[in-house]
């Protein structure tokens, strides 16, 4: 009887041991990677091209990949990204921040540009003449950034000795590296993009060339009547022609003329080959090329 029972107790025992072994088991059918909160659920599957070639959104090249695809924000080898098979931090190292397919710099990133403030405007009264007769030219040169209307740069020419312009003449538009000349009506300069009028200024008459509240440059002195005009050793203002030496400008009206450390006596019309022989020979280091 005994032995009968024992007999029965193994069988069962048996018995119920392989229906708990098939319970944990799974089927043949399913993969263990499938499950939720592993690794390959996680990983961002690579998206399928399109009849055209194409493909969905590329989490190494799309900056702003859609959450929902299942690969988070971060691809391998990108910058720090934390999501699991990406290998961590020192997985992203040894790619390396940059070695993505783009045009260079981390992925999705924009090129940046020079930061900095603007160029300035800067320009130059380069050439004066003021003749015994009606024909006066005056030509400015812009060293700076292209010059437009909203600048608000002018001419004033300041006539014996007054401290209120007698006239004016706007300057609306002169691109960066270029020059314009100014004449009176009598000229027949063909360059003249400006007119003077009929008499704008004479040897005692100061000239100031402004954009908005900012002096540019100068020729002669606000508020003073020389006379005839400025004198400077062998150079004058009256009954002459001056062209300027180097890029120094005079954005003070009110102080002493000094002509002989700027100007150099030479007609206005002369080449770029002649002004710079003539300024080099008198120490001015050149001239400048306009």
């Amino acid at each position: 009887m005994k032995t009968w029972i024992g007999s029965f107790a193994l069988l069962l025992s048996a018995a119920c041991g392989q229906s708990t072994s098939d319970q944990l088991l799974p089927p043949s059918s399913e993969s263990p990677s499938d499950e939720p909160g592993s690794d390959q659920a996680l990983w961002p599957k690579p998206s399928t091209p399109d009849a055209s070639g194409g493909s969905g959104p590329n989490p190494w090249l799309d900056p702003n990949p859609d959450p929902s695809s299942g690969g988070g924000t971060e691809s391998p080898g990108g910058s720090g990204g934390q999501g699991a098979g990406s290998g961590g931090a020192n997985s992203a190292a040894g790619a390396g921040a940059n070695d993505s397919p783009a045009s260079g710099g981390q992925m999705g990133e924009l090129e940046e540009l020079p930061s900095g403030p603007p160029a300035a405007l800067e320009l130059l009264l380069v050439r004066y003449e003021e003749s015994t007769t009606s024909q006066k030219r005056l030509e400015i040169y812009n060293l700076g950034r292209d010059v437009d209307a909203a600048d608000g740069c002018v001419v004033r020419v300041y006539s014996n000795g007054n401290t209120k312009p007698y006239r004016t003449h706007a300057i609306e538009t002169l691109p960066a590296g270029a020059s314009v000349r100014l004449c009176t009506t009598q000229s027949p300069d063909p360059l003249c993009l400006l007119s003077l009028g009929s008499s704008s200024f004479n040897g005692n008459d100061a000239i100031v060339v402004s954009c908005g509240d900012e002096i540019q440059d100068s020729l002669g002195r606000v508020g003073e009547d020389p006379g005839k005009g400025w004198a400077d050793g062998s150079l004058r203002t009256w009954d002459a022609s001056l062209v300027r030496c180097g890029r120094e400008r005079d954005t003070d009206p009110s102080d002493e003329v000094l002509l002989s450390g700027s100007w150099a006596a030479l007609e206005f019309e002369a080449p770029n080959a002649e002004i710079a022989r003539a300024c080099s020979a008198l120490g001015l280091g050149g001239a400048l090329s306009f």
